[in-house]
């Protein structure tokens, strides 16, 4: 069958048939790539954004942390009698920030990217809560100049990692 013999309807109809599939396949891709598209725009809006919250309140409370201690080194060094009233803010916070980005590790599980950047997290923390730990028993042990030449010089480059 040629072309030429066709009349002038079938003509007509062969391109716009064309077109029509291609219009119809047009469409549904764009429903299917719709879906795709809500389905990553939930998945921002749920786990990322609550997982970004949750890491914001973890730093927020890391802030919280070191400045109790500071603070906690000042009362001692000053003797007001506060002293003891710090170190319970810098534990509450240190705890809640650790807490806080394990449940970031949780909800972020399916992303390993993100996976790789927590797990430098813990080694860090752990770094940083073992310098504090250790500030805070040279405070104890009645070493005020002592626990705060090491809290400015290795706790504060471990805890600016």
């Amino acid at each position: 069958m040629k072309f030429d013999n066709l009349s002038v309807r079938q003509k007509f109809a062969v391109p716009l048939a064309f077109i029509s599939c291609l219009v119809l396949l047009v469409s549904v891709i764009s429903i299917f790539n719709s879906r795709f598209l809500s389905s990553n725009t939930e998945t921002l809006s749920t786990v990322f954004t609550e997982a970004l919250s949750l890491s914001l309140n973890a730093d927020r409370d890391l802030y919280q942390a070191q400045g109790a201690l500071q603070n906690f080194l000042i009362a001692n060094s000053l003797d007001t009698g506060e002293a003891d009233q710090y170190l319970d803010v810098y534990e509450e916070n240190a705890e809640q920030a650790q807490q806080r980005m394990n449940t970031v590790k949780s909800v972020m599980s399916d992303y390993p990217v993100v996976s790789e950047v927590t797990a430098r997290f813990d080694k860090d923390f752990n770094d940083w809560k073992q310098v504090s730990d250790n500030v805070i028993q040279i405070i104890k042990q009645g070493e005020p100049a002592q626990a705060a030449a090491l809290f400015n010089g290795k706790g504060a480059r471990t805890f600016d990692v």
